[in-house]
């Protein structure tokens, strides 16, 4: 028995000691190809020359960063959707140790990979077209549109000097100008005829990406724990649970400390990260014009309590039009979104909005979601140059009428 525990145990030390050095073996030598591509990208770059890889480099790349950036392979007993019966899915759960120079080598490689890959007329150089022939491709594109999510709200490990909180707030692994280039790929994967991606790939992505109705966020959205195909990548779900959950813990959504500090009970950094990923959602918004899209803004942003502690003034004057108070031509957002979910849900009172609304426990979100919709609604409406002096809002819950506005959906 001793002897058989002996064993044991050595050969577990062996193979952890084994896949750790094969993991930093592979790190090592993937941030050289990466560091080299990004050389050579830039060099053509002056002499005012593009250079796109070709797929199978892009795709070797690829795998190698996946499997740096995942835990060992682990299984989950799920039920087929084809013949109801339960069997074993295996899958790599993102890793929980990734760092800045992790992410530093992903924006990297999708800068100088993966954009340019995506971009190019050439079919036999698009990678989107690559990837979407196959299963194994598709899952694969989704990996890496997962990881890319991931990293947007991943915070560093605590345990180092280097990584202890800072002012109570554990500091994220990704910089805004990583996030840029994530920001910017999600943007062409998902919007209508922008750049020159193909159409078949935007709308592969919008299923995954957009599709989803409002649901009950209880919990922080954790990406990459469970199997692709049982995850919901679902990118207002996503941004909305980040603004419920910044922290990335169960915790109260109202600060207890809110009514003494106000906006101070955000802290700075979730605030203006909170703040990119909203922006990311109301351009793909603006940009693919549509009513049905433009109505999911109203029920899973502004029903958020504190709405506009969680992101910066200059986004907040954007949404209610105080960039564009001379131009006076259309709407600003703040009103396309409300018109567009009128329009597509034909709301007549107030308990027709409580049945449709996104609901919480009390015990997580003491404030309704109705209740936060009419503050948010209230603080919006008073900023909103348009109907800061028109709008009348019945308290007793029975209408709000704003004044005759112009929208792009008429």
């Amino acid at each position: 028995m001793t002897v058989l525990s002996a064993t044991t145990i050595q050969a577990a030390y062996r193979a952890h000691t084994s896949n750790k050095r094969l993991v930093k073996e592979q790190k090592d030598l993937l941030e050289k190809r990466v560091k080299d591509l990004s050389t050579l990208s830039q060099l053509l770059a002056k002499q005012n020359k593009s250079y796109c890889p070709p797929p199978s480099l892009v795709n070797l790349m690829l795998n190698q960063m996946l499997f740096v950036m995942h835990s060992t392979s682990r299984f989950q007993i799920v039920k087929n959707d084809m013949n109801g019966l339960l069997e074993k899915r295996f899958f790599s759960k993102i890793s929980n140790s990734l760092g800045r120079a992790e992410c530093q080598t992903v924006a990297r490689f999708v800068e100088y990979a993966i954009l340019p890959g995506l971009l190019t007329d050439d079919n036999h150089l698009n990678l989107g077209s690559v990837w979407l022939e196959s299963e194994h491709g598709q899952l694969t594109f989704l990996r890496l549109i997962r990881l890319c999510l991931h990293l947007a709200t991943a915070r560093k490990k605590v345990g180092s000097k280097r990584n202890q909180v800072q002012h109570g707030v554990i500091p994220f692994i990704g910089s805004e100008e990583d996030l840029k280039v994530v920001y910017k790929m999600i943007e062409i994967l998902v919007v209508n005829g922008k750049e020159c991606v193909k159409c078949e790939v935007v709308k592969f992505c919008q299923h995954r990406l957009l599709s989803s109705k409002s649901g009950v966020i209880q919990q922080p959205f954790f990406l990459g724990k469970k199997p692709i195909q049982l995850e919901n990548l679902d990118l207002f779900q996503f941004v909305r649970s980040f603004l419920l959950f910044p922290s990335g813990k169960k915790v109260i959504v109202v600060p207890p400390n809110a009514a003494q500090e106000r906006s101070e009970c955000i802290s700075t950094a979730d605030r203006f990260r909170g703040d990119g990923l909203f922006s990311l959602v109301t351009r793909i918004v603006e940009l693919n014009n549509d009513l049905y899209l433009t109505s999911k803004v109203l029920p899973e942003f502004l029903t958020v309590p504190l709405f506009t502690w969680r992101i910066e003034q200059k986004t907040i004057d954007v949404l209610v039009g105080k960039d564009r108070v001379q131009e006076n031509i259309h709407a600003p957002p703040f009103i396309s979104f409300v018109t567009a979910y009128v329009k597509c849900h034909q709301v007549d009172d107030l308990n027709d909005i409580q049945k449709i609304l996104p609901s919480h426990l009390l015990a997580i979100c003491p404030a309704p979601s109705v209740l936060s919709l009419c503050a948010n609604m209230v603080q919006l409406g008073l900023s909103c140059p348009m109907v800061s002096n028109k709008i009348m809002i019945d308290f007793n819950g029975e209408c709000m009428n704003g004044a005759n506005v112009d929208s792009s959906f008429d």
